[in-house]
This record gives C-alpha cells, sequence and structure tokens, in this order.
C-alpha cells in the first residue's frame, strides 16, 4: 500500500453495525401487563408494536395480561420493524 503522510492529514472513514435488524420475540412478555409487555420490546428495539391487543380466554393468565403473540410465537425471529400483535386475557371462560 501507499504510506500515509500523517502531517498533511487524512480521513478514514467507517461505518458501525447496529448488529442484526432482526430479535428473536421473547417469551417473558408471557403474564405481563400490556405496557410492561410492550416496554419489554421497545427496548429490545421492536419499533411497531400495536397496542389494540386480540383477547381470548386463558385458565392460565390473569385478565388483561398477555397470553402470547399473535401470527409469531415466543422464539420466533422477527425483523424489528415488523408489526408485532399481542394476545390480552379475557380471564377463565365461564
Amino acid at each position: 500500500g501507499t504510506p500515509l503522510d500523517a502531517e498533511n492529514g487524512f480521513a478514514v472513514s467507517f461505518k458501525v453495525s447496529r448488529g442484526s435488524m432482526k430479535r428473536n420475540l421473547p417469551k417473558s412478555v408471557e403474564g405481563k401487563e400490556l405496557q410492561d409487555a410492550v416496554n419489554i420490546l421497545t427496548d429490545m428495539g421492536f419499533t411497531n408494536i400495536n397496542e389494540s391487543a386480540k383477547r381470548e380466554f386463558s385458565d392460565d393468565i390473569a385478565e388483561g395480561c398477555v397470553v402470547g403473540y399473535d401470527g409469531h410465537d415466543a422464539g420466533d425471529s422477527v425483523s424489528l420493524s415488523d408489526e408485532i400483535y399481542l394476545v390480552l386475557s379475557k380471564g377463565k371462560a365461564e
């Protein structure tokens, strides 16, 4: 290569990677209140979380807490910009 003359100055440019633009959906949102689940996902870098969650009955998860994902499963690799839908518990079916 050609030697650089530091006295005359030179520029070096570089690009820093922010890492993968995908993340695995965490199971840790299950059983959390909606806002806590949204906070977990946004802290991970997800940018498109739909807070109008679908609701379904659950014998195991308290009413108003997250049952899981609609259209995805915990552990799925998802783009940070993909829309994420959460499912909330309606409590036990009577």
